[in-house]
């Protein structure tokens, strides 16, 4: 019985050590969604889209993960304008997704109405000096939308008003693109970089 546990411990101690300098691996196979070079008129207005992608993890951390992406996909889609108006309302004559397959997925009517941005105070960098300036801004955030990994088109149309009055419009068809990733690291490095 002795003989056993020496034994095991002996085969434990390299096992033990070698969980001790990775902490487990981690392996990672998912869709990188490239941003799509935003719409941006001296933000007169600035239209920006992004792909929510939902995160599953499996395993047993520290030993084992694997991370990969989930579908359906998310969209979220920023309109910033500097242009300040009173009353203001954006409205939208299109707004649609066009996949590469010919298909169209047109939200246009769930926004014809209009929607209403709010004032902020807008924090960006121009030629590496920090900047602030009052802005009107609007966020949509829709899940489930985009069904499978694949790139698409976003095209947006639409004007700024004040008090029914067109202020600015806008044209704008935003290109997104992917491109899969995976491999494997190690158990802290994961967790250092996650952490960052």
């Amino acid at each position: 019985m002795r003989k056993w546990r020496g034994v095991a411990a002996l085969c434990a101690l390299p096992l033990g050590f070698a969980w001790l300098c990775t902490g487990g691996c981690v392996e990672y196979s998912y869709w990188r969604w490239l941003p799509a070079d935003p719409y941006n008129r001296d933000f007169r207005p600035c239209l920006r889209a992004d792909v929510d992608s939902p995160k599953a993890i499996s395993g047993v951390p520290l030993v084992y993960q694997r991370l990969t992406d989930r579908p359906p996909f998310g969209l979220r889609l920023t309109y910033i304008t500097h242009t300040i108006v009173r009353d203001p309302t954006i409205t939208f004559d299109l707004l649609a997704i066009e996949f590469p397959d010919g298909t169209v997925n047109d939200l246009t009517e769930r926004f014809r109405a209009g929607v209403v941005p709010h004032g902020v105070e807008h924090h960006y960098s121009d030629d590496g000096k920090d900047q602030k300036r009052p802005s009107l801004r609007w966020e949509l955030a829709i899940k489930d939308l985009v069904p499978q990994p694949t790139s698409f088109r976003l095209r947006v149309k639409g004007q700024l008003r004040s008090s029914g009055t067109a202020m600015e419009d806008f044209d704008a068809v935003l290109a997104i693109s992917l491109r899969y990733e995976s491999g494997s690291v190690t158990g802290w490095h994961w967790f250092v970089s996650d952490s960052c």
